[in-house]
């Protein structure tokens, strides 16, 4: 037995004991979890002792997930655009800048146009861009 307790931030705690629970907290007695944690601080305490997943929270943590992902990729090609580094060709880092911005436009579309967690999760363990 497990009790979900909303934090002063919004995010959903867990605990085995009620003890546990801060004075004030709205909180359930719950048996079930939503499947997987790719979204846990995407979680909502909602009635009935059920706790699910908000989309919209969701898909703004995929986008903060995106978006790191974008800058990881683009970083070499970054570099070698700013600081011209001898032997390194700018044209071709710009093409790999260009193909890495088509590559998460797409994703940015494929996460804003997700009508459920189920498909999100997809859109962001496909793309590589999950957390």
């Amino acid at each position: 037995m497990a009790y979900a307790y909303e934090q002063p931030n919004g995010q959903v705690a867990l605990c085995s004991l009620s003890s546990s629970i801060p004075t004030g907290a709205r909180w359930h007695r719950v048996s079930t979890l939503p499947e997987g944690t790719l979204f846990r601080d995407a979680w909502v305490l909602e009635e009935g002792g059920v706790v699910g997943v908000n989309l919209t929270k969701a898909k703004t943590l995929a986008h903060e997930w995106r978006r790191n992902h974008r800058d990881k990729l683009m970083a070499p090609w970054d570099k070698t655009v700013a600081e011209k580094i001898p032997g390194k060709c700018p044209v071709v880092a710009e093409a790999e800048r260009v193909h890495i911005r088509i590559d998460n436009g797409q994703t940015q579309r494929e996460i804003d146009f997700a009508q459920s967690v189920e498909d999100l999760a997809q859109v962001v363990k496909f793309s590589g861009v999950a957390a």
